[in-house]
C-alpha cells in the first residue's frame, strides 16, 4: 500500500510546523507551500 500524503497551503509558517508535527505523527507524508501557486507546483510534483 502506498503511504498518504497531504499538502498544507497555509502563509503562517508556525501552522506549518504544527500541522506537520500532528500529521506525521498519524502516518501521513507532510509537503508544504507559502502559496496557491508554489502548492500548485507542488501538488504536480508529488
Amino acid at each position: 500500500m502506498r503511504g498518504k500524503k497531504i499538502l498544507v497551503v497555509e502563509d503562517t509558517l508556525i501552522w506549518h510546523k504544527l500541522l506537520r508535527q500532528r500529521l506525521e505523527a498519524d502516518g501521513y507524508s507532510v509537503y508544504t507551500a507559502v502559496s496557491c501557486a508554489e502548492g500548485l507546483r507542488q501538488y504536480r510534483q508529488i
